[in-house]
């Protein structure tokens, strides 16, 4: 029997649509994973972004840390405390209006898998807030600090005299075991470290 039309035949059209219908499956996989780990590099990226604001940050305070010109402050240890969770440093890491260094209190609290940073300035009744707490650092799933001091490390809060910069601990490390990140250790110097 002999053709007359130029058309495809039944099966060679049911062929075509089955190798169109994989390769479609084939690139519509190759997209959604594509897609997913576009939004897992994005997510990482951020988490990185998070991670260099907040190392910078804790560098520049710890730097910065010296001795409060006053001791009379009602949480444990003056300068530097801890709780295991909170950091509250004394630092001269701004200026006054008349342009002279101006110290200010620097706390980094770690709540709910967050680590937080609050600048309060050191008023003579009671601290005014100048930056309300802001997250630095989400996905926080352990936060521990230790204090290099007289030649050991400790774990507890350092407490200082008024005007006793040797008090101060040389190093303070931080540990971290951050979401996505996995376990970060990081060693800050202070102004007694010289480092």
């Amino acid at each position: 029997m002999a053709r007359t039309s130029g058309g495809f035949t039944l099966i060679e059209m049911l062929v075509a649509l089955a190798v169109f219908g994989v390769l479609a499956g084939l690139t519509s996989t190759m997209v959604m994973q594509s897609l997913s780990a576009s939004g897992t590099t994005r997510a990482r990226e951020s988490a990185l972004r998070q991670l260099l604001v907040t190392r910078q940050l804790l560098k520049s305070d710890i730097a910065q840390a010296a001795p409060s010109p006053r001791g009379d402050m009602t949480m444990a240890g003056d300068e530097i405390a801890t709780d295991g969770r909170m950091l509250r440093l004394y630092t001269y890491n701004s200026l006054s209006p008349d342009g002279h260094a101006a110290g200010m209190w620097v706390t980094y609290r770690w709540v709910d898998g967050t680590l937080w940073r609050e600048v309060s300035s050191p008023a003579e009744s009671a601290e005014e807030i100048v930056e309300a707490g802001r997250p630095l650092l989400t996905g926080v799933e352990a936060f521990e600090l230790a204090f290099f001091a007289g030649g050991q490390w400790q774990s507890e809060g350092i407490a200082t005299a008024p005007g006793v910069a040797s008090a101060l601990p040389m190093l303070i490390a931080v540990d971290m075991q951050v979401q996505g990140l996995g376990h970060l250790h990081q060693l800050f110097a202070t102004a007694a470290g010289g480092i």
